[in-house]
């Protein structure tokens, strides 16, 4: 499955975090990354893994899709959660991935196949 994203333009925001807009041949969406965990309902994460993910609930709310939790604990994992909750996704809505350490992160990044630039913004 081919997987693009870009960061998010977020020049209206004093910092940048990980937020993207990734493209499938399912849909669009938001996707975000932090580490951290999921215990139970309870979330845990970095303080820049915070900062996405609340900009990840700002999105979602002006949206109407969904707001999806993925707590991915692998390397291994990963490889199959990351395109399996982008098919398992409807169009429009928000993914977030918990993932539990550096390495984990680096390969959820990796298969999101993310660039550091935004997307152009059109002027009117």
């Amino acid at each position: 499955m081919k997987i693009t994203s870009t960061l998010k333009d977020q020049r209206s925001f004093s910092e940048t975090y990980v937020v993207l807009d990734t493209t499938t041949p399912f849909g669009k969406f938001h996707v975000g990354i932090g580490v951290g965990a999921l215990e139970s309902k309870n979330l845990f994460l970095t303080e820049v893994g915070k900062a996405a993910f609340d900009r990840m609930t700002e999105l979602a709310r002006s949206k109407e899709g969904k707001l999806h939790l993925v707590h991915v604990a692998s390397t291994f994992k990963a490889k199959k959660l990351v395109p399996g909750s982008l098919m398992a996704a409807k169009p429009g809505d928000s993914i977030f991935f918990v993932c539990k350490d550096s390495p984990v992160y680096d390969v959820v990044s990796a298969q999101l196949s993310f660039t550091n630039s935004p997307a152009p913004v059109a002027v009117s």
